[in-house]
């Protein structure tokens, strides 16, 4: 099944696929966290709404994404947020993060935060996202689009 992204999108999406080809997994994380938010704007969540986790939300109450496509665009909103910023505690050993690898994005709970994005954070990020864009467009315009398989 081919994924959809908006040609004004599709640059950010990108760059997280060359980050993860290139093992910078923070920044990997960090672009399809602005994916997401580009999405937002797109699908139009007000201007007066600055912070993501306000524009996700709000997309939800006007019914323009499900229940779960919400909870998944906060996943991945959390992971871009993880790779911008370091853990407060310190850096986490990498088999500790990849033991709660990113079947992750489905499942990780806010009792067991991922401090470190590691390759398994990075893939299963990479891996939801263009799912997340191409359900949340899918009643948006399509013109210039560009085929994920």
């Amino acid at each position: 099944m081919a994924v959809e992204i908006p040609e004004h999108i599709q640059p950010d999406f990108k760059e997280a696929l060359r980050c993860l080809w290139v093992n910078a997994y923070n920044a990997s994380a960090e672009m399809c966290r602005r994916a997401i938010e580009a999405s937002c704007i797109h699908l139009g969540a007000p201007v007066k709404l600055k912070v993501l986790e306000d524009k996700i939300d709000w997309l939800e109450e006007q019914r323009k994404i499900t229940p779960f496509l919400r909870d998944v665009a906060h996943k991945i909103r959390l992971g871009g947020n993880r790779g911008a910023h370091p853990p407060e505690d310190g850096p986490q050993n990498s088999s500790q993060s990849a033991s709660v690898a990113l079947a992750a994005v489905a499942t990780v709970s806010e009792n067991e935060p991922i401090k470190t994005i590691v390759k398994e954070h990075a893939d299963a990020i990479i891996q939801f996202t263009p799912r997340v864009l191409s359900s949340c467009l899918c009643s948006t315009e399509t013109a210039g689009q560009v085929r994920f398989f």
